[in-house]
Formats: structure tokens, C-alpha cells, sequence
């Protein structure tokens, strides 16, 4: 295994350095639990609170999707977020079920749903964290080649969605670096992307 340079393997001994004494629900609702938790340091042994946001269930995952149109361009929609008061230029996503009917189902009904699109084929590309520091949930990101549908999207103000946009690479760039795209999943898919896309893999079906 390669990791940076002059970065150590992590020592099995600290994989589990802090360990749960009491969980206190603070929250909870039909899809998250907010827990204000008792932990334990087991090198000092410790004790303080510490904030863990998780699933209700371990069936509920979260998936965002890359859409790729045939030039090449990605596609992202104008989605209304509360937290931030503001609107957020985002990757697709949608909180799903692992009972459902499968992941690319989930991802063509996201897909549809959120940029009226439909997806020559989907690649599973990988899973990131959104917040391993607060959340527990992870995060799918599938690749959706060859979308094609009608461009751009309409708004849908019941669903507070702005409409959606089709960029390049350098376009998004330049969104990027000049604070526009500022969503962090949405980053985390783009850079896992662009990673499986140097080694010549995003275009494998299988």
C-alpha cells in the first residue's frame, strides 16, 4: 500500500482509540438520528461528548450522481439550501433505501427526478463521507455517461430546484475557484471523477 510520502500505516492498535460509554439521543426523526454521545479517550481515558448525525437504519444511504452529456460537459442543477441560506449549484443526490430495488435504480430515478435526464449507462464509482467528523452516513457516487434529455432543466419551485447547467471542465473550474460550486459532496464526487477518469477506467460499463 502507497500512501503519501513520509505518511505512516495507520497502527492497528489506534483504529479504535475512542469508545461509546453512553448514547443520548438529541434528535431523532423518520431518517436521522442526532446523538450527543459519552465518549471515552482509551490512550487518556478521558471522558467528553461528542456529536455523531446517523441514519435511523443502516438501510438509508445517501447517492449523488455525475452526469456526463456526450460532449463531455457535466451537469449540475441550482438546488435551495436551507442550512446555508442560499442557493447551492450541486451534483444530483437523494437520500435512498438499500431494500429498494438497487442502486441504479435509485441513481436513474435521481437522475430523472432532479435534471430530467436518462443515462446511456451508470458506473458505481465509489463511496465518500460527507462529514466523517459529524456524520456517519456514507455517500455512493455513481457515474451517468451519455445523459441525454431536455437541457436545462425547469425550475421546480416545489422541489427547490433552479434549473440546472452544463459545463466544462475548465468552466467548472472557474465555478469552482470563484466560490460558486462551494457543495461539499458535490467536490468529493468531482475529485473522485476526475481520479478514476486519469486511470482510464470511468468508461468500463461493467
Amino acid at each position: 500500500m502507497t500512501l503519501l510520502p513520509d505518511m505512516p500505516l495507520i497502527e492497528t492498535d489506534l483504529m479504535h482509540p475512542v469508545t461509546t460509554q453512553e448514547r443520548r439521543v438529541a434528535f431523532e426523526n423518520s431518517q436521522l438520528r442526532v446523538e450527543h454521545n459519552l465518549v471515552r479517550n482509551a490512550a487518556t481515558s478521558e471522558e467528553s461528548l461528542a456529536l455523531k448525525i446517523a441514519p435511523l437504519d443502516d438501510t438509508q444511504y445517501m447517492t449523488i450522481i455525475v452526469p456526463v452529456l456526450p460532449d463531455g460537459r457535466l451537469l449540475l442543477v441550482g438546488r435551495y439550501r436551507y442550512a446555508i441560506q442560499r442557493w447551492s449549484i450541486e451534483f444530483p443526490r437523494a437520500c435512498c433505501q438499500t431494500h429498494e430495488t438497487g442502486w441504479r435504480s435509485a441513481a436513474e430515478e435521481n437522475l430523472r427526478k432532479h435534471a430530467d435526464l436518462k443515462a446511456d449507462r451508470l458506473r458505481l464509482l465509489g463511496v465518500v463521507h460527507i462529514d466523517p467528523a459529524l456524520a456517519s452516513i456514507g455517500m455512493i457516487v455513481v457515474l451517468a455517461a451519455g445523459c441525454t434529455g431536455p437541457q436545462p432543466k425547469a425550475s421546480d419551485p416545489a422541489e427547490l430546484i433552479a434549473g440546472s447547467v452544463a459545463v466544462t471542465d475548465a468552466e467548472l473550474d472557474h465555478l469552482v475557484c470563484h466560490g460558486e460550486v462551494t457543495c461539499g459532496p458535490t467536490l468529493a464526487a468531482l475529485s473522485l471523477y476526475r481520479a478514476q477518469r486519469q486511470k482510464h477506467v470511468v468508461d468500463d460499463p461493467e
